[in-house]
């Protein structure tokens, strides 16, 4: 869901209920101050004198998952996320091993789904690139539209676009009307109402320092007056994937969708994510499907802080997730992230975390 560009990130805790308040409470976890000082200066955006363009210092250039490796000035050369030709054989390369090692295992892929051509399994799949969310300051950051279309595109030319039910929720032009979106109280089952008013100004707001003001409260996270509007239609996306899955349209399905969520908590965004997105779409099958019980698997190399805090006191959600921990000493730097956090109240016995510590 999310790539860090590095693994020393702390994020500032905002608790959503003050809409005006712009200085953050005290943490609750002092392990997070502290390392926040510590690392404070790999989280800066360093601006150029000579053109006011931005630029990023070292620690911001690469990630630590190795996902994204080369960044260049121009953003088709971008190795790691430019789509493969369909044709495409995996090559050596010396001087990028990792992209050996991608190709492949997408061809592999692709021989294996050729194999069982006669599958009777309708599996959906959704995109959205949120296109006008991104860093206003460094079109190449990590967390950009071309982490989805890139992905999309790869897939539409192969066999998996084939052979799968592609679903375009907001129309040929991938723009949801807003009657189509999900309705406030979607969102306020996850979400605090202040926290939701605070997003909703700044989807009136063209005033840079406004948004960059609202940003700065959190960690690893930007603002468009767009932003708001994707991460609904992200939102709205996969609830609309998921119905169609839970009333059997759908065996399974796959959304590849931006901004990511897990990171999102009741009263905060952070690590790039605004509106919880998977939250969102559990407590919306719960409410208007009549769900009953639901495991969220979370496999993303960082721990979902976000999800796992709104489901805390859930006995109906089964929360489980696999990470990197590292005694809390990787992103998000909770630990609550780790193994002895089991859920509280009802929800004891439904949260499950396997840490890794190497």
């Amino acid at each position: 869901q999310d790539s860090h560009p590095h693994p020393l990130h702390e994020r500032i805790p905002n608790h959503g209920n003050d809409e005006d308040a712009l200085t953050p409470p005290p943490s609750d976890d002092a392990n997070r101050e502290k390392i926040f000082k510590g690392n404070k200066q790999h989280d800066t955006v360093k601006r150029s004198t000579a053109n006011n363009s931005p630029s990023l210092d070292d620690t911001e250039v690469s990630s630590s998952d190795g996902f994204y490796i080369d960044e260049d000035d121009d953003e088709t050369n971008d190795r790691f996320l430019s789509p493969p030709s369909t044709n495409a054989v995996a090559t050596p390369s010396s001087s990028n091993p990792t992209q050996n090692i991608i190709t492949t295992t997408a061809k592999t892929a692709s021989v294996e789904t050729e194999a069982k051509v006669d599958s009777d399994f309708r599996t959906g799949i959704v995109f959205e690139s949120g296109e006008a969310h991104y860093d206003r300051y460094n079109k190449l950051h990590k967390e950009r539209p071309l982490r989805v279309t890139s992905v999309r595109d790869h897939l539409l030319n192969g066999n998996v676009g084939k052979r799968c039910v592609v679903l375009n929720y907001c129309g040929e032009k991938r723009q949801c009307p807003e009657r189509d979106w999900l309705e406030d109280d979607d969102y306020l089952r996850v979400h605090l109402p202040g926290y939701m008013k605070r997003l909703d100004r700044l989807s009136n707001c063209n005033c840079s320092d406004r948004l960059d003001r609202e940003a700065e409260q959190y960690k690893s996270i930007y603002f468009t007056p767009d932003s708001l509007a994707e991460a609904k239609k992200a939102a709205t996306s996969l609830c609309r994937l998921v119905t169609d899955v839970v009333t059997n349209k759908l065996d399974n399905g796959f959304a590849i969708i931006r901004p990511p969520g897990h990171h999102a908590e009741p009263g905060m965004a952070g690590g790039y994510c605004v509106i919880n997105n998977i939250a969102v779409a559990a407590a919306y099958a719960r409410e208007k499907m009549n769900v009953k019980k639901i495991l969220i698997v979370d496999w993303d190399v960082h721990h979902g802080n976000g999800t796992q805090s709104i489901f805390i006191n859930d006995a109906d959600v089964l929360y489980f997730s696999v990470h990197r921990y590292h005694g809390g000493n990787f992103f998000p730097f909770l630990r609550s992230s780790g193994p002895n956090t089991v859920g509280t109240g009802e929800g004891e016995g439904y949260t499950m975390n396997v840490g890794w510590n190497s």
